[in-house]
């Protein structure tokens, strides 16, 4: 039973350290490498962004476009690295890395992706978002 006990809490404790594991110990200051670094990104697919990074995104949201009779586009979009287990805690999925796009996506594809996966960041939202080319990099804390 002890064991069972161990490997249990070793289990989550290792879940929930993916950015440690892969060699960053604070989220925020590597993404503000991101943002500093940002312009090898300007201009290029979101897939290079991807390649590149050393965290895993676990959570997106979709902003849809501020013009209100076009809700059709997304101007942009935020990635977090963590997502809590309960929405009291979800101040804790901050940084999130937003993403400014250079032409708007399709808010009304990447709002099904959002609901079909409860904002988790699926293969399905991966696909939907390689191809996006990214227009500006910044950090919302």
């Amino acid at each position: 039973m002890k064991k069972v006990l161990l490997i249990l809490v070793l289990f989550f404790a290792c879940k929930n350290t993916t950015a440690i594991a892969q060699g960053v110990p604070d989220t925020l200051q590597y993404l503000k490498t991101i943002v500093q670094n940002k312009s090898q990104y300007i201009g290029q697919p979101f897939s290079k962004l991807l390649a590149d990074l050393k965290i895993e995104i676990i959570y997106f949201n979709y902003n849809i476009s501020p013009v209100p009779y076009d809700r059709s586009k997304e101007r942009s979009s935020a990635f977090s690295f963590y997502f809590p287990a309960r929405n009291e805690d979800f101040n804790l999925a901050y940084p999130f890395l937003e993403i400014i796009w250079n032409e708007p996506l399709n808010a009304l594809r990447s709002g099904s992706i959002y609901d079909q996966s409860g904002g988790r960041f699926s293969s399905e939202a991966r696909l939907f978002y390689l191809s996006g080319i990214i227009e500006d990099i910044k950090i919302l804390e």
